[in-house]
């Protein structure tokens, strides 16, 4: 399946149309306590680290839902990628 890139402009229209995703931060747990993903509507939102795929991939990807979109979030886009490319 092929990777989109897209912008936060575009994930709050997402959240606002209430689209049916899960948002897959892959931040560190405390990155993630400091500051989260929020919007005017609720939506399905999973932590699960960057170095947790690097470390127990197997384990990381049973943790994300496969039967919706996934739209994946980090601190800086290449963590997303590599997330985004083993799932």
């Amino acid at each position: 399946m092929p990777l989109y890139p897209y912008q936060a402009e575009e994930l709050f229209d997402a959240i606002v149309k209430k689209e049916d995703f899960v948002l897959l931060d892959v931040r560190n747990d405390k990155d993630f306590a400091r500051f989260h993903v929020e919007g005017p509507e609720a939506f399905t939102m999973i932590n699960v680290s960057y170095y947790d795929f690097m470390e127990i991939e197997e384990e990381s990807v049973a943790r994300v839902p496969k039967d919706k979109p996934i739209r994946i979030v980090c601190a800086q886009e290449g963590s997303a990628k590599y997330v985004g490319e083993i799932l």
